[in-house]
């Protein structure tokens, strides 16, 4: 059977707990020392930035699709010769087939662990592998240099900003708000969606802007609701913010593909991209949808202006010399809407009364924009929902 012809020779510096010089796994490990890789140029791949893509724009945003963050030193290297027939694919090729190499020899390693000092000493040390070389093999094999380049394609907002004032004149007003009002969930969803936001520009893997993007929603579902089941949790709080069925299917959707589609929160029984072509960067198998919609942002919103709304004041006896109904706010430089009154009424509809108009009052509007007013069990706190403008 006529052999399919290498055309090139990838080279990685491999790193491990014990390493041989051997054929394994189609790949080979032999010992190279330093003035030799030197000799050789051997160096990470590092992506180059194109500027003549992006010269002719006054602003934007471009990124490379590969940086190696790793520095690596070691006197043993593992190449892969593949029949790919450019170098992008035969670095591809030649990844897939070092990264298994690492993978069984890690695995292996743990068992040696294992067997000469026993299973509560077993680790798992992972072998650790760095490109540093693309050779092109001419017919003979003998290795020929060759430019191996990756660099930006992708430009994002070009030549902005085109405008200097929002779109909307409330904008400007509803930022203020926005920034203003304390709250932890909206802060920690804010920060989960812009991460998913920028994870593709950063190198965040497709697994991380995933799950980054979900976790956004799900932060703020599970803070309004406490129903066991995900969708029983959404249902509940689609009444709540007045979400749409359109905007409920897609949640669903999205936290079907989180959970049940690719490798994202659990495994998938098949990786689809083993079966692509050969490319560098290695693709994902990841299969979610929600990235650059209207979706989670729209969710953070309208989390926000719904408690905004929402104002939660404990009830405290008024102490000796005190003033009775007096008003004061709880943690500002925590949470918003959190206030104390001072008060040693009994008569619940006196209390709600003196509540309401201490609120008003505080806020600068009028009672009859408090539509919902509710005594906790205890007498230790109320809550009030109020239109606010």
């Amino acid at each position: 059977m006529r052999k399919t012809p290498k055309n090139y020779r990838v080279y990685a510096l491999i790193l491990g707990q014990i390493l041989q010089e051997r054929e394994f796994m189609n790949c080979t490990i032999v010992k190279m020392d330093s003035a030799e890789q030197l000799k050789r140029d051997f160096a990470p791949i590092q992506g180059e930035f194109d500027n003549d893509m992006v010269k002719e724009y006054s602003s934007y945003a471009t990124f490379l699709p590969y940086v190696d963050p790793l520095k690596l030193k070691s006197d043993y290297v593992i190449y892969f010769d593949s029949s790919e027939e450019d170098s992008v694919g035969a670095v591809g090729d030649a990844t897939r087939h070092i990264e298994l190499a690492c993978r069984y020899l890690s695995i292996g390693m743990a068992q040696d662990i294992r067997a000469a000092k026993g299973e509560i000493y077993t680790a798992f040390y992972p072998y650790i592998y760095q490109i540093v070389k693309v050779y092109q093999l001419n017919e003979k094999g003998e290795e020929i240099n060759c430019e191996f380049k990756l660099t930006n394609h992708t430009v994002m907002s070009p030549r902005r900003p085109e405008k200097n004032e929002w779109m909307d004149s409330k904008t400007e007003s509803y930022l203020q708000k926005i920034t203003e009002f304390k709250d932890l969930t909206l802060k920690r969803a804010l920060k989960y969606l812009y991460r998913a936001e920028i994870g593709h520009m950063i190198l965040d893997s497709p697994e991380k802007s995933s799950l980054d993007h979900f976790k956004s929603m799900e932060i703020i579902i599970d803070s309004l609701s406490q129903e066991k089941k995900f969708k029983d949790r959404l249902s509940e709080i689609k009444e709540i913010l007045k979400l749409s069925d359109e905007e409920e299917r897609q949640i669903n959707k999205l936290w079907e593909e989180r959970s049940e589609l690719g490798d994202i929160a659990h495994p998938s029984n098949l990786d689809q991209t083993e079966r692509y072509a050969n490319q560098f960067p290695i693709p994902s198998n990841v299969q979610y949808s929600g990235l650059r919609t209207s979706i989670a942002g729209n969710l953070i919103l309208k989390y926000f202006e719904y408690k905004r709304g929402i104002f939660e004041v404990m009830i405290e006896d008024v102490f000796p010399g005190g003033m009775e109904n007096t008003i004061g706010i709880v943690n500002p430089d925590i949470e918003s809407n959190h206030f104390m009154i001072s008060t040693n009424e009994r008569d619940k509809n006196r209390l709600e009364k003196a509540i309401k108009t201490e609120i008003a009052k505080t806020l600068g509007i009028e009672e009859k924009n408090i539509r919902k007013y509710d005594l906790l069990p205890g007498r230790k706190a109320v809550v009030l929902w109020v239109d606010l403008v």
